[in-house]
């Protein structure tokens, strides 16, 4: 995933979901409890449901920030376990 345009020239290659579950163990190990995923455009990574679950199994509060076009009838039910769903509805113009 390409995070915020990449302004910062970060690393352009998404994690596997084999490496995300990793991350989820670290951050349950380090007693975190609320993790906010957003992007560039979270839905986009074909395995997010996956992480999601991983982390709501472990009692940890998703936040997922999305400009909602990638939310579906097919999807919708793997992010009902987030804590909330923050939809952008920024523009380029007021209309």
């Amino acid at each position: 995933m390409i995070c915020y345009g990449n302004a910062e020239q970060l690393p352009r290659n998404a994690l596997s979901l084999s490496e995300c579950l990793r991350v989820v163990n670290a951050i349950k190990d380090a007693g975190i409890m609320r993790v906010v995923i957003s992007g560039g455009e979270p839905l986009l990574l074909p395995h997010l449901p996956q992480v999601v679950q991983a982390l709501t199994m472990k009692d940890i509060s998703v936040v997922v920030g999305t400009n909602g076009t990638f939310l579906s009838d097919e999807n919708i039910e793997a992010f009902r376990g987030c804590t909330r769903i923050e939809i952008s509805l920024d523009a380029p113009t007021a209309a």
